[in-house]
């Protein structure tokens, strides 16, 4: 009888224990998932310069901001068959941070799907710290004719891509030229998504 009630106790820590073990094991999956997709506690669309951001606050010392809409609505068209546009953005630089109520400081990181849609750019600037570029970011932007990038790694920017559709279009990688570091031309030019493009020049001042 005692050697029965042995067996039976020693069956229970058993299960106990592996309960236990593999309650551990869930744990840390769940850990690594939410380190892998980790979310803002708050994000905001904040207009700077006439564009606008969407700002997503991590915490003090992790603040990202992402453009989602070129805001230069234009005032009318002139005379000439152009358009006068509020800001005056056919050359818009976008910036590399920015300040917000003048206590965080937004690191622009991304371009969002068609942030540049019906935009009348000439000329885009983009920073360093860009890491994502939307699916037909830059897709209907008629006038532009020359993206100037301070990318030095292109392989660190992930270009959105669906049905064989990607940020730009045909027609973008005919005539747009693209402006890049000094040395990073030959990256660019093997490049998935850069390489696309046939006017592709270096520039020392990138």
């Amino acid at each position: 009888m005692k050697q029965k009630f042995f067996y039976v106790f020693f069956a229970f820590c058993l299960c106990l224990g592996t309960a236990n073990l593999s309650s551990c094991d869930n744990e840390d999956d769940d850990n690594e998932v939410e380190a892998e997709t980790e979310k803002p506690q708050a994000s905001y669309k904040i207009i700077y310069d006439g564009v606008s951001f969407r700002c997503d606050y991590y915490n003090d010392d992790h603040c990202e901001a992402t453009v989602i809409e070129w805001e230069g609505s234009p005032i009318g068209p002139q005379m000439d068959g152009s358009y006068v546009n509020e800001y005056q953005q056919e050359n818009l630089v976008v910036p590399e941070s920015f300040k917000y109520a003048d206590y965080w400081t937004y690191t622009v990181t991304g371009i969002d799907m068609h942030a540049f849609r019906d935009s009348y750019c000439k000329t885009i600037t983009l920073p360093a710290t860009i890491k994502t570029i939307g699916l037909g970011a830059f897709s209907e932007a008629g006038l532009l004719e020359a993206l100037y990038l301070h990318i030095q790694d292109p392989d660190k920017v992930v270009g959105k891509e669906a049905n064989g559709l990607d940020p730009f279009s045909p027609d973008k990688y005919e005539r747009v030229k693209l402006v890049v570091p000094q040395g990073t031309l030959q990256k660019y030019k093997r490049h998935k998504m850069f390489g696309k493009f046939k006017h592709i020049e270096e520039d020392a001042n990138l």
